[in-house]
């Protein structure tokens, strides 16, 4: 399978305004192991900066082997991803399931990405031109789940409502679908629609590389897209 069109060139043909990515996307990064279950409580919204954010989750439709979610350092200095975990809430599920980050350097601006264990050997390659620099059998593809990123057992940033289940998911589902958040979105543990942009023609992720500035369009060409109202 050849590469996706990406979210740029799409933005373009549609004669909107893009804007180069963002710097320090280089940094040098290795694939890491899923971590054990563990309880992670939901504390006080953080400031931008020094934090790891949720940036985009994918639910593939054409294969949901290749799903993944993507995380982005969105300080100016580097972190150590070890200092955090990823935490899936599945619905109905306020406890959640941490998978454990490696101890890499994640630059400024530079974002990691956590794929499924199902996928066949080069098969990210092959749909987006890169691997993912991560497994976990927590990253499944159903597009129900809340995620969060947390670091000592407390939620530092939230995609989703933990617990939501039936018509309460319905503002974040992303079932065959891709969920892209706007850059500068301040890492937050409440669900903030407006952030976020839902869209089930899947070549607007950017996978592996800093979100692009999407402007809230009328996003004609972009199948079904949501935004806050």
């Amino acid at each position: 399978m050849a590469p996706r069109q990406r979210a740029g060139a799409l933005l373009a043909g549609l004669g909107l305004l893009v804007f180069a990515s963002a710097p320090g996307c280089g940094s040098d990064k290795r694939t890491g192991q899923a971590g054990d279950a563990g309880d992670t409580a939901v504390g006080a919204d953080v400031a931008l900066g020094g934090v790891l954010v949720v940036s985009e989750v994918m639910s593939y439709a054409p294969d949901r082997a290749l799903s993944y979610v993507e995380l982005q350092n969105p300080g100016p200095d580097a972190i150590s991803l070890a200092a955090f975990n990823l935490v899936r809430y599945a619905p109905g599920d306020t406890a959640g399931r941490a998978i454990a980050l490696p101890a890499e350097t994640l630059a400024a601006g530079a974002v990691w990405t956590i794929g499924t264990t199902a996928a066949a050997s080069g098969a990210y390659e092959s749909a987006f031109g890169r691997a993912v620099d991560q497994t976990s059998d927590e990253v499944t593809g159903g597009g129900e789940d809340a995620w969060a990123t947390a670091r000592d057992g407390e939620v530092i940033d939230l995609y989703g409502v933990v617990g939501a289940t039936g018509e309460a998911a319905a503002a974040f589902r992303a079932t065959d679908a891709v969920a892209v958040r706007f850059p500068g979105a301040a890492a937050t543990t409440t669900w903030q629609p407006g952030d976020w942009m839902i869209a089930t023609e899947l070549a607007v992720e950017t996978f592996g590389e800093p979100n692009w500035p999407f402007a809230r369009f009328d996003a004609a060409g972009f199948g079904e897209v949501r935004f806050a109202p």
